[in-house]
Formats: structure tokens, sequence, C-alpha cells
């Protein structure tokens, strides 16, 4: 199941799933889609590794972008965690 993360200005719709595991790892996959006439450009990633397991109409300039994104949010939930730790 995937849950509402942020819609961007161009309608690209972010969303995450759940913490997965797999392989002994914690992964979270993040999925963008944005809708266009005949149905959705799609694109899906995983952190913390960064690797992109589904492009579909997304420009490179795009998927730059959405890269930037991924690592701010990264950096956001380490951040939070270590804060937790300390409190």
């Amino acid at each position: 199941m995937m849950y509402p993360y942020t819609t961007f200005p161009n309608d690209t719709l972010v969303t995450h799933s759940h913490i997965l595991g797999q392989q002994g790892e914690k992964i979270v996959e993040i999925h963008f889609k944005r809708p266009i006439q005949n149905g959705f450009d799609s694109a899906r990633s995983t952190l913390p590794s960064y690797i992109w397991i589904m492009r579909d109409g997304f420009t490179d300039i795009e998927i730059k972008s959405f890269m930037q994104f991924l690592k701010v949010i990264l950096i956001s939930c380490f951040t939070m965690q270590r804060m937790e730790v300390i409190v």
C-alpha cells in the first residue's frame, strides 16, 4: 500500500510505502505519478539505495530533480531519528 506524501505544483503526486524488509535490509519505496492525457507518467525509487526500479515518461532532468528531493527526504528522516534518540 502506498501513502500520500506531497503533490508538486505540476500535479506530480509523491507517495511512499511503509518500511519493507528485503534480504535483511529495510527499504521504503517512493512513487512519483503525474497525470497526462492518456494515463500517467510514473517512476519508483527505493530508499536508502536511490535505485530506480521503474521509470516511464519522466525526463532525465525530472528524474535528477526527484533524486535531489529524495536526498532531502532521507536527510530529514535521519535527522528526525537522531533527534528522537537524543530526547
